[in-house]
Formats: C-alpha cells, sequence, structure tokens
C-alpha cells in the first residue's frame, strides 16, 4: 500500500520502532501488514534505506482483530 498520490501527517503513522514499542515483532510486522503505507528518508543515515510506516488506523484494526494479538497486547500490559 505504498503511499504514490498523498503524503500522510506523521501523527497518522506508525513506524517500526513504534510498533516494536507496541509489542509488535518483525516478523509479526511482516506476517500481519501487507506492505508499509508510507516512507520518509532516514533522517539519522542519509545512505540508508527509507523508514517505512503504517497507518495507525490500519495498525490499531489489525490489533483489535486478531485474537492473538489482543492476548498478547494485554499481556505485555500488565507487566509494563
Amino acid at each position: 500500500m505504498k503511499n504514490d498520490d498523498k503524503s500522510y501527517k506523521r501523527d497518522e503513522l506508525y513506524s517500526v520502532p513504534d510498533l516494536i514499542a507496541r509489542g509488535w515483532t518483525r516478523t509479526t510486522i511482516m506476517n500481519l501488514m501487507d506492505d508499509h503505507d508510507d516512507t520518509r528518508p532516514n533522517p539519522h543515515y542519509k545512505c540508508a534505506s527509507p523508514m517505512k510506516f503504517y497507518l495507525k488506523l490500519r495498525v490499531e484494526k489489525i490489533e483489535m482483530q486478531t485474537n492473538d494479538w489482543r492476548a498478547k497486547y494485554r499481556k505485555l500490559a500488565r507487566a509494563k
């Protein structure tokens, strides 16, 4: 779902580190998210690959629809 027509606002997106902070793993991201919604230049390294971003609405919808995810998320929330 690469965004060729429109630029999303940063507050509408989760980066990979944002997803990891929410309890996702890179494997979970690859398995549950078909493709990223937007990319941005890497602010830390100019020669690095662009950073991938995922729409918050899509991420949160997956989290709410996936029973395994809900159980894991609750367990992580209790541990914090």
